[in-house]
């Protein structure tokens, strides 16, 4: 086995761990699950507006993503609504005070990415962001592959 293979799956299992925690701790400090947080925060950086929309953006059945808004009505922060012509279309919106916790979250986030770069060595964070880049692109070009074969 590859060293460096092993290393970059630690480093991602690390990566993911960690911003996982973080997201959980945000979501708490809001009073929503994660769920809900990562819903949030993607309508507020999507034009998404229906639940069918939803799930396929945070790739999850349908089913999940209605149980997500059932909270998030419950909650006050989000209203749903039937489709104009066709009632099975489900289409969701925050109400003032999602959208508030919404913009909060996103802020929140973009806050705490901006604290990461600073404590990157001194005029490293473009070159950091641009090797970030290829490997999500090298990792976008493996995942279509898997995809291709899992197909045929």
């Amino acid at each position: 086995m590859s060293k460096k293979a092993a290393r970059l799956f630690l480093l991602l299992s690390d990566l993911t761990s960690c911003c996982h925690e973080r997201e959980a701790l945000q979501a708490e400090r809001y009073g929503v699950t994660l769920a809900e947080s990562r819903f949030l925060i993607s309508m507020n950086q999507h034009n998404i507006k229906t639940t069918a929309e939803f799930a396929e953006k945070l790739m999850v059945a349908k089913s999940r993503i209605t149980r997500i808004v059932d909270g998030l009505v419950k909650k006050g922060l989000a209203v749903r609504h039937e489709g104009k012509k066709d009632r099975r279309i489900s289409v969701v919106r925050l109400t003032a005070k999602g959208k508030h916790i919404s913009d909060d979250l996103f802020k929140s986030v973009i806050s705490l990415h901006e604290e990461v770069l600073k404590t990157l060595p001194f005029g490293s964070s473009n070159q950091t962001l641009e090797e970030l880049e290829a490997l999500k692109s090298a990792m976008d070009s493996v995942r279509q592959r898997i995809k291709l074969q899992v197909e045929h």
